[in-house]
């Protein structure tokens, strides 16, 4: 099941952009896939919307980096994984306050299995989509990640948004591919 909800995301993703950012293709898609299933979209804010409340009821509105730093983890791994189709149990993130109580960093480990890697190169090579499958894998792991810009938003009731600040690949062979992204999050 997990496998092949994966499989159609890739799919519908590859199909609508080709995995091009040009004119903002890939992000779109990546929306589109946001509002496929508005249920799992719904209960994800609903749900994080309530820690948020009861977060801000606590401490107040402007420590927006504390409840990252305490609440991040989850959110991500449940945004990957529940309102997206990347497998949970491959999702590490750790989230830490930065400088201010607004700015917030945002680390993610995802490992694609090599089965998942087979899957997008089957994928690539049926839309003819010439792009080797680590590079996709890359794209759509950090796209999504950014796309969980548009959820905080709804959540924290405010612009916040992720900006990327490294991505670093690392080929783990039968295992398959780690890809160790960071961002920074902020107001804006």
């Amino acid at each position: 099941m997990e496998e092949k909800r994966f499989e159609e995301m890739v799919k519908r993703i590859v199909k609508t952009s080709d995995l091009s950012i040009e004119g903002g293709r890939l992000g779109n898609s990546i929306k589109d896939e946001l509002s496929l299933d508005q249920g799992r979209k719904g209960e994800f804010i609903k749900r994080y919307k309530q820690t948020w409340d009861q977060f801000k009821g606590k401490y107040g509105k402007h420590v927006i980096s504390p409840f990252i730093e305490w609440a991040g983890p989850s959110i991500i791994k449940n945004f990957l994984s529940y309102v997206l189709a990347f497998r949970e149990e491959k999702i590490n993130p750790v989230c830490s306050k930065k400088g201010t109580n607004v700015d917030a960093l945002l680390c993610v480990d995802y490992i694609f299995p090599r089965q998942d890697l087979n899957t997008i190169k089957k994928i690539l090579d049926t839309y003819k989509v010439n792009i080797e499958e680590k590079e996709a894998a890359k794209m759509l792991i950090s796209n999504s990640i950014k796309a969980l810009s548009i959820l905080l938003n709804d959540i924290l009731e405010m612009s916040y948004r992720l900006y990327t600040a490294a991505i670093d690949i690392e080929d783990l062979g039968e295992e398959g591919l780690k890809i160790a992204l960071k961002y920074d999050g902020r107001i804006g």
